[in-house]
């Protein structure tokens, strides 16, 4: 009886704390691999070859349907705050994180470790981006390996606030991507 009480007294989770859903978890990969070029192991790059894995010879539909379903895609993006976007980017993008940090994290790995970064000195060019991502990756990837009490308050922090931003991008994309099929309707 007091679990179901205590059940029934805990407030239902929020969107975020449910994550996104399947469907925009699958479109929100999808798009990003595209995004980076590396095409090879996405849905995308399935779409652009002229075969399919079976040996099938792919469509010129198949080829224009992919090319519209990223352009939808990108155009719902726009649609969101740029900051937004960046938090989609950083848990999407796929980036060869050190094991552990990546375990430890999980969909939040890449927007804690651009939250980990100092902004004061945050470089233009994409290539230093990078390289800096994957330093702030490494000191994450040695926190976690050091295990202290200060260590763990830190992770934690960064981890709270990436959640935080993570949620509020996905809503905000769902908002976006539901206003654009409402005006499609007649």
């Amino acid at each position: 009886m007091r679990r179901a009480l205590a059940s029934a007294l805990r407030p239902a989770p929020t969107l975020g704390q449910l994550g996104p859903s399947e469907i925009l978890d699958e479109e929100l990969r999808w798009f990003f691999a595209a995004q980076d070029d590396d095409l090879s192991d996405s849905n995308f790059g399935r779409m652009l070859s002229s075969v399919t894995d079976d040996g099938e010879w792919r469509t010129p539909e198949e080829h224009v349907a992919a090319a519209r379903r990223y352009h939808v895609i990108r155009s719902h993006l726009k649609r969101i705050p740029d900051r937004d976007g960046g938090v989609l980017q950083c848990a999407y993008e796929r980036r060869p994180w050190p094991v552990r940090v990546a375990k430890e994290l999980g969909r939040l790995t890449g927007i804690v470790v651009r939250l980990a970064c100092d902004r004061a000195t945050w470089p233009e060019e994409r290539g230093r981006q990078l390289a800096v991502d994957a330093e702030n990756a490494e000191k994450l990837a040695i926190m976690l390996r050091v295990g202290g009490e200060r260590e763990r308050r830190v992770l934690r922090d960064l981890r709270r606030d990436a959640q935080a931003r993570f949620d509020d991008a996905i809503a905000r994309y769902a908002a976006a991507r539901r206003a654009h099929s409402t005006r499609r309707q007649p």
